[in-house]
């Protein structure tokens, strides 16, 4: 499974670098701000990739687990990657976590300030990802928990 899980993360982070590779930091952020069809397609293939993570973590799990126990596996962990980053920062806020990450991005120079560091977004958009991310996590463990199986228990015939 981490073979499978892992090069899909390979292939995640080779098209995160190659903006960079191609036009150095300052460069990739400014283009992928600025042009709107670049930062499409750059997001699309982007979450695609993540996509397939889940995807190829779910297969690799199949043959182990089982496809039940393997869906609910990968939705705990989308459910947990989405409810714990989400809850910390609806308690810190979010205008205070995008200006806490604009400053670490700063000593890369070409990065701060970052476009988003302006944008009001919601304050309960933390609040409803983490409990999405709480509901995927409990209907991903509940899927994961082996069950009784149809027949299983029945006396022999």
């Amino acid at each position: 499974m981490l073979a499978a899980a892992g090069g899909a993360v390979v292939l995640r982070c080779v098209w995160t670098l190659i903006p960079v590779a191609i036009g150095g930091p300052a460069a990739a952020w400014s283009a992928l701000w600025t042009e709107p069809v670049l930062r499409w397609i750059y997001a699309l293939v982007a979450a695609v990739l993540l996509v397939w993570v889940f995807v190829a973590a779910a297969w690799a799990l199949v043959m182990q687990v089982g496809p039940r126990a393997a869906t609910g596996f990968v939705l705990a962990a989308i459910g947990a990657g989405l409810a714990l980053p989400a809850l910390v920062i609806g308690i810190i806020g979010g205008q205070t976590v995008a200006e806490a990450w604009a400053t670490s991005l700063a000593p890369l120079g070409g990065l701060a300030p970052a476009p988003f560091v302006w944008l009001e977004f919601p304050v309960a958009a933390a609040w409803w990802a983490a409990t999405a991310g709480g509901v995927l996590c409990v209907v991903g463990g509940a899927l994961a928990v082996p069950g009784r199986r149809a027949g299983a228990g029945a006396p022999p015939e």
